[in-house]
């Protein structure tokens, strides 16, 4: 038990360096020293027989073999963190837990309602929220570090084994800048949107919701300029008030901190449609799922 917790250590650490690119702040993080964290990095590259880290760049970078090791570390961490939940509520004699994992504060809205409901008829139920990236969803959901993950429809695309509930359907806005020659417009037609270049989030962020955007897009016959991805939402705003790009936008999402630069018009006639869906697997036999079912479809 010794060794494999040593090996969760390892994983923890070139997890914490990934993420920040820096032996110091990494020894900070765990509390060890620079030098431990450089004998746990060099033990997982003897191991495997591969460069984990690009050392000649400050900060470190991954190299190839480094991200794809990052996507299996990050998973059998988020495994062992549940372990622990899953047990120290079997030693508290608790229910276990109720894991739900969502992308943006638009989807935990809507499923907040229910989850106040579930609240008061279950206290003794402890639910865990977590913001996960879009694109890491449906493997978090297999592998069992989430219950029930809440998201874009796009994303549980050719998912057999996830079951999927609607909670909202709608269309995605353009989404302009008060400088844009689109600005006044009250509604826009697709030739007008695919005129001018775009912005939307990294593929590597928002997953098949990408490659969903430029299908449709093509399916209606044009073909989208995108000239910026961003990392995140408030980036990507940003983005559109400085170069008077059009990105895209749920139609039930508030501006709030941009609503005096950014204006949201709906598109004429657009196929650009969405659900946000709740999403769990099939095999999944954690009974709070169906607790929390039978209270939303009510």
């Amino acid at each position: 038990m010794k060794g494999f917790y040593m090996k969760i250590e390892k994983i923890k650490a070139f997890i914490d360096l990934y993420n920040c690119g820096s032996y110091t702040k990494t020894a900070k993080m765990n509390y060890i020293s620079q030098t431990s964290i450089t004998q746990y990095i060099n033990s997982l590259e003897k191991e495997f027989n591969i460069q984990l880290f690009d050392r000649s760049v400050t900060p470190v970078k991954p190299t190839t073999a480094g991200e794809l090791f990052y996507k299996e570390a990050k998973l059998i961490y988020e495994q062992y963190l549940k372990m622990q939940e899953v047990m120290a509520s079997f030693h508290n004699k608790q229910s276990i837990p109720l894991k739900i994992a969502y992308t943006s504060v638009v989807e935990a809205q809507m499923i907040l309602p229910y989850i106040m409901t579930f609240k008061k008829k279950y206290p003794h139920i402890n639910l865990i929220f977590k913001q996960v990236l879009m694109k890491d969803l449906a493997n978090t959901l297999h592998a069992g570090v989430y219950d029930i993950v809440i998201t874009i429809d796009s994303e549980f695309d050719k998912e057999k084994d996830i079951e999927t509930y609607s909670l909202y359907s709608g269309y995605y806005n353009a989404i302009v800048s008060s400088n844009h020659p689109l600005y006044d417009e009250s509604e826009i037609t697709n030739e007008q949107l695919y005129n001018y270049p775009l912005i939307m989030l990294d593929k590597n962020i928002i997953g098949k919701s990408y490659d969903k955007m430029i299908e449709k897009s093509q399916k209606d016959g044009y073909f989208p300029i995108i000239q910026k991805t961003a990392h995140d939402f408030d980036s990507e705003m940003i983005q559109i008030i400085v170069d008077d790009l059009i990105g895209f936008i749920p139609d039930n999402y508030k501006l709030n901190d941009f609503s005096l630069e950014l204006k949201k018009i709906p598109i004429k006639n657009s196929t650009h449609t969405f659900q946000i869906e709740l999403g769990y697997l099939k095999s999944n036999h954690n009974e709070s799922i169906s607790l929390l079912l039978d209270i939303i479809q009510k």
